[in-house]
């Protein structure tokens, strides 16, 4: 190659490089299909209020069984998300368990690489507890033992034998560490939540008839919803109006991670564009310099497609060893960009630089190279001119050069602006996001999260008893000044189940169900104070507000 040209491939490796990284988690998470069986088919149901779509509020187990009647869907299933503490591995882990009908990775198409699956019947109430385990967990916590399957682990005070370890795939809608069967969850189990309409813990799966389109189903499902309003007026009632409909299972998770994805995807090939620009620029510097030289071999006879021939060459190498760079860049990085996706969607979670990717960010070098290659040709004159006029360059020349060096130098300056300027604004949004008062001062204000064993917590005395026994000990400790409990922490969602309606006794001319249902939180008596927060008027909460 011309000497100077060091600085080529790392210009375009990193161009190349930042678009095989996003390319791969875009890829990851819109446009590759769900690693499951018939994944076309799987539509996720959701329950949510007319008047907020936004608010999903689940579905009660009395409920599921009610849409399991929908013809255009051949299996309805349950799941949801709780955390226990399991017993029975080196220390006592607190773990993210999920609880799923028996046939429910049957319907998904998993199955386990280690044991076998639930089998029909064993999430009855009477069947004995059984657990799977994810291969994360498995590998992380049990040391990736083949012979786990048949040992027994305590969760909830019993005794669950492990019965399979799933494959390594993208756990939806969560990623838990273990599995269970409802029958064995104490929330879904105690028979005041099973019998009760609105009890809506649970979230529902479905996967479509052969045959059947979504239109269907969704018509199917208004129908038993409506007819569902009719027969339970006092679970549904008039201000409270519930919809039912079902979403492709794929769209439901990369739905969050489409427009910042292609957001990403257009800041990417404007990097790649301003590392086109520049070295196609330094492309015509070199060949400016080499007229003599291609002069020589024109007027030894080489034809005009022969010296094209070698330019392609010589960049498409160029670009090829920019793509190396690029993808060794891409590895390097896209762990980062991974986790960043993480806060979207959990399909991110098994991103990787596959052979599909590999082979994007090989076709986009060899594309880069063809390009860079392909611009000799606009000034084709250089190589063509006789050997006795080597010596001299016209103005025409020279005045074309210029203005297509120009071209490249403004679109290389644009493009960098555009991208400079986005970035401004971002560091000036998050600058400004750190600068808004929360209106209560963060600095020595820590939070922890206590999960009590549901099976032995049940009764809302104990879990008095317990908050109150562990704010003793807190006021106790000198090192914490004061303390509060609260279900959710400040400025942290508290989901559809911290919304209620609300009535006026003293305006029963007003019609409640015009009204936006109001979030409201629980908290102790001495959250406020903990959180230096003033009171306007009246009083704070005392223990003596506590009661069922």
């Amino acid at each position: 190659f011309p000497t100077r040209r060091s600085s080529d491939p790392l210009i375009l490796g990193l161009g190349i490089g930042v678009n095989t990284a996003v390319f791969s988690l875009y890829d990851g998470v819109v446009l590759r299909d769900l690693p499951y069986q018939n994944a076309d088919r799987l539509v996720l149901l959701q329950q949510h209020m007319a008047e907020d779509r936004t608010q999903t509020v689940g579905f009660s187990p009395l409920e599921r069984a009610d849409y399991q009647s929908v013809t255009a869907l051949d299996r309805v299933e349950e799941f949801h998300t709780m955390s226990f503490t399991l017993l029975g591995l080196n220390e006592p882990l607190r773990v993210q368990t999920g609880v799923v009908s028996a046939s429910f990775f049957a319907t998904l198409g998993v199955n386990p690489i280690l044991g076998r699956d639930f089998a029909e019947g064993e999430d009855d109430y009477a069947a004995a507890p059984l657990m799977l385990l994810s291969n994360e967990f498995w590998r992380e916590h049990a040391g990736a033992d083949p012979n786990i399957v048949g040992t027994t682990l305590t969760m909830n005070d019993r005794a669950h034998q492990i019965i399979g370890v799933l494959p390594p795939i993208t756990q939806l809608p969560n990623a838990n560490d273990v599995y269970i069967t409802l029958a064995h969850c104490p929330a879904r189990s105690n028979p005041n939540n099973y019998d009760n309409r609105s009890f809506r813990l649970v979230q529902a799966i479905g996967r479509t008839a052969p045959g059947a389109d979504l239109e269907r189903v969704n018509l199917e499902l208004a129908t038993v919803a409506s007819r569902l309003k009719t027969s339970y007026p006092d679970q549904y009632p008039g201000d409270q109006r519930y919809e039912v409909d079902a979403t492709p299972f794929k769209d439901v998770y990369a739905a969050n991670f489409v427009d910042t994805g292609t957001l990403l995807l257009w800041v990417a090939g404007l990097i790649l564009l301003a590392a086109l620009a520049n070295v196609s620029n330094l492309a015509l510097v070199r060949l400016s310099r080499r007229s003599g030289e291609l002069g020589v071999r024109a007027s030894f006879g080489a034809t005009r497609a022969r010296i094209m021939r070698l330019l392609l060459v010589e960049h498409l190498a160029l670009g090829l060893i920019g793509g190396l760079l690029g993808i060794v860049f891409a590895i390097l990085s896209v762990h980062l960009l991974r986790d960043y996706a993480l806060r979207f969607t959990p399909l991110a979670n098994d991103v990787s630089l596959d052979l599909r990717v590999l082979a994007f960010g090989v076709t986009l070098s060899l594309l880069v190279g063809l390009i860079t290659g392909l611009l000799p040709a606009i000034n084709a004159r250089l190589f063509e001119r006789p050997l006795v006029n080597l010596s001299t360059r016209t103005a025409s020349d020279a005045g074309g050069m210029k203005k297509i060096r120009g071209g490249l130098i403004v679109a290389q300056l644009a493009v960098t602006l555009i991208v400079a300027t986005a970035a401004s604004m971002l560091l000036k949004s998050l600058a400004a996001l750190d600068r808004v008062d929360p209106g209560f001062p963060i600095e020595r204000v820590v939070s922890a999260r206590v999960e009590l064993n549901t099976a032995n917590y049940r009764d809302f005395v104990k879990r008095t008893q317990f908050v109150e026994q562990l704010q003793q000990r807190l006021a106790a400790d000198p090192s914490v000044r004061a303390s509060g409990v609260s279900l959710t922490v400040p400025m942290q969602s508290s989901g559809a189940f911290m919304e209620t309606a609300i009535s006026l006794p003293d305006r029963p001319d007003l019609d409640t169900s015009r009204l936006a249902s109001p979030d409201y939180r629980v908290a102790g008596e001495s959250y406020f104070e903990t959180l230096g927060i003033a009171l306007l008027s009246g009083r704070m909460f005392s223990a003596d507000d506590n009661g069922e």
